[in-house]
C-alpha cells in the first residue's frame, strides 16, 4: 500500500513538472517586462532527471530517467504530447521503474480542454484517464467528462483554469512583481481532479557561469506548493478546501524553478520531503506554427 501511495504522489508531482516545463518556452521581454510580452513558443524539449537529495529512512535511495514535452500551436488551441520514463531505487532493494504518456488539447480562449494520460509502472499498465473538460465562460465553472477509467462527469468550480491558461496567468504575476499567486487548476487527474497551485515569486540573481548558454542571464526564482484541494462530493461537484486546498495542512510537494529573461530554466527542483529531484535541459528544438486558413 505504501509503495502504491509514493507511487501515486511521485505521478502527481511528474504530471505537474511535464505541463510547467512549458514556462521554460515563454518568452520574456527584457525588463522592464510588460504582461503583453509573454506568448508560448513551439517547441519540442528534453531533460535528464536525477536525485538531488535523499534523507537518512527515506523510501528512495536513488532515481535518475527523462521527460520530453512538446507543445504545438494548432488553428484551434494548444496541443501537447508529453512521456516520462523513471526509475527509482527503493530503500528495500528493489527498484521501480515508472513510466507515463499525457497528450491534450486546450482551446485558445482557455475553456475546453480534452485529455489522455497512460502510466505505468514496470511495464504494467495501472492508471489510464481520458476525458473533456469545458468551462461555462473563461475564469468562469464548468464540468469534466471522464470516459476512462470509467464514464463520470464532475461539476468544475468557478475559477477553475486549464494548464495553459494556468501558465500565461502566472507569467503575468512575476510580470507584475507578485509575490503570491494561487489559482485551482483541472490537468486531467482522475483521482485528484482540481489542486490548489500557491506560488512565491522570489528573488532575481545571475544565472551561473555553468548554466547552458540559453539559460544564462538575470533569473527569477519561483517556488511552487501543490495541495489535494478537493474531493468529488455527493452532488457531483469538487469542493473547495480553504486555507491552500488540504484545508491548510502541508503540501503534497514542493517545486522550484529559476527563470531567466527569456523564460529559459537552468534548475527545477521536486522537494517531496524525504528526497527530492532535480533535472536538467538536454536539448530544445522549434516547431512550425500551424498552417491556418
Amino acid at each position: 500500500m505504501a509503495r502504491a501511495i509514493m507511487a501515486r504522489v511521485i505521478a502527481w508531482a511528474i504530471w505537474s513538472v511535464l505541463w510547467l516545463s512549458a514556462l521554460s518556452q515563454l518568452a520574456f521581454a527584457a525588463q522592464p517586462v510588460t504582461p503583453g510580452s509573454f506568448e508560448l513558443s513551439p517547441h519540442r524539449a528534453r531533460y535528464s532527471m536525477t536525485l538531488a537529495k535523499s534523507d537518512p529512512g527515506s523510501p528512495v535511495l536513488n532515481a535518475y530517467g527523462n521527460y520530453e514535452i512538446a507543445w504545438a500551436l494548432q488553428c484551434d488551441g494548444w496541443s501537447y504530447e508529453q512521456k516520462l520514463d523513471l526509475t527509482f531505487l527503493r530503500a528495500d532493494g528493489t527498484e521501480d521503474r515508472w513510466q507515463a504518456t499525457h497528450a491534450a488539447l486546450e482551446s485558445l480562449d482557455g475553456t475546453q480542454y480534452r485529455f489522455h494520460t497512460l502510466r505505468r509502472l514496470n511495464d504494467y499498465p495501472q492508471e489510464v484517464y481520458a476525458g473533456e473538460a469545458k468551462l461555462d465562460s473563461p475564469g468562469g465553472g464548468g464540468h469534466v467528462t471522464f470516459t476512462k477509467p470509467q464514464q463520470l462527469t464532475l461539476t468544475l468550480p468557478a475559477g477553475t483554469l486549464f494548464p495553459r491558461t494556468h501558465l500565461a496567468q502566472l507569467l503575468k504575476a512575476m510580470a507584475n512583481h507578485q509575490q503570491l499567486f494561487e489559482r485551482q487548476v483541472f490537468e486531467g487527474d482522475f483521482e485528484r481532479p482540481v489542486s490548489t497551485i500557491n506560488a512565491f515569486i522570489g528573488r532575481t540573481f545571475e544565472a551561473p557561469l555553468d548554466a547552458p548558454a540559453p539559460a544564462k542571464g538575470l533569473t527569477w526564482l519561483v517556488r511552487l506548493a501543490y495541495f489535494n484541494d478537493n474531493n468529488a462530493v455527493s452532488d457531483g461537484s469538487i469542493g473547495h478546501a480553504p486555507g491552500g486546498g488540504n484545508g491548510g495542512f502541508d503540501p503534497l510537494y514542493e517545486m522550484e524553478f529559476s527563470y531567466n529573461a527569456s523564460g529559459i530554466s537552468h534548475n527545477l527542483l521536486i522537494d517531496f520531503g524525504e528526497f527530492s529531484l532535480s533535472s536538467n535541459t538536454v536539448d530544445i528544438a522549434p516547431l512550425p506554427p500551424p498552417s491556418c486558413r
